[in-house]
């Protein structure tokens, strides 16, 4: 059984690139499915992590409730499971008595499920670095955690879902494709998700008065090479310009667009890109 040093997680610190450019190890979304999950449900986790240089060699998850962790994380850190390119999804089971001692109103909002992860570039002796008293998580890969909330609200959230991209208003494209784009040229780009991404909710304030709320996606741009105007944008105004490299190195790259909501739902578009 894998076992991570105390504190190996924390944030990396190392010095950072601009949000949209991955010229390195990044974690750029993880998600949760069911993204809400009741006590004692299983839930599978996803996590979009790349390195356009070495390729991951694994991500690594562990994770506690909310109430057994402290600032630097969960006090556990046996592993929940691990992913390999090309394997079996993991999953977590939240606790059966996530709640217990809670009143029937409190369980409809619930708590957090602390998700930490470790993404390991190709490269990386893992074994070593691990066993290593000066482990230092910035030289091994990219670090994090995600809230997952578990509940036994009556309208769970649900993931967004990004069903394409449009180019130009003139064709689409879906998670997977390979894009040919001209060199110098500026695209818009819009994002388009399904009807059911945003939801109605109910959402109980700091004063313990209920809200009727409607979810606000928002969407956040990466890629290899290029540039675009703004790397964020918000719910129904999902579009982006970018425009492809002039003197590409290499000739080819890849574009991700991730899209997340207030309660914690993820989903995520990946596109190859060739330029000519």
């Amino acid at each position: 059984m894998l076992f991570l040093l105390p504190g190996l997680l924390g944030c990396n610190v190392g010095e950072l690139s601009q949000p949209s450019e991955v010229d390195r190890t990044r974690v750029l979304g993880i998600k949760a499915t069911p993204a809400e999950p009741a006590p004692g449900e299983a839930a599978r986790i996803r996590s979009l992590a790349v390195d356009p240089v070495e390729g991951i060699q694994t991500v690594i998850y562990f994770g506690c409730l909310i109430t057994e962790s402290d600032s630097f994380g969960c006090e556990d850190l046996e592993v929940l499971g691990t992913y390999e390119p090309g394997g079996p999804v993991p999953s977590f089971t939240t606790p059966e008595d996530a709640l217990d001692g809670m009143t029937d109103e409190e369980k409809e909002d619930g708590l957090n499920y602390l998700l930490q992860f470790l993404a390991v570039p190709n490269g990386v002796d893992l074994e070593t670095a691990l066993e290593s008293e000066d482990a230092d998580a910035a030289e091994i890969g990219e670090s994090g955690f995600k809230r997952v909330p578990v509940s036994l609200n009556s309208n769970p959230n649900d993931n967004p879902k990004i069903t394409g991209l449009r180019f130009d208003d003139a064709f689409e494209v879906e998670n997977g494709d390979t894009l040919v784009l001209t060199h110098g040229q500026t695209y818009d780009i819009e994002v388009l998700l399904s009807a059911d991404s945003v939801q109605d909710y109910v959402y109980t304030n700091s004063d313990g008065e209920t809200e009727d709320r409607t979810e606000e996606p928002y969407f956040s741009f990466h890629a290899t090479q290029g540039d675009v105007v703004n790397p964020w944008s918000l719910y129904p105004f999902g579009t982006y310009e970018y425009t492809a490299p002039v003197d590409p190195d290499p000739s080819d790259g890849q574009l991700w667009i991730v899209t997340r909501d207030r309660r914690g739902g993820q989903d995520w578009i990946e596109l190859n890109l060739r330029f000519e």
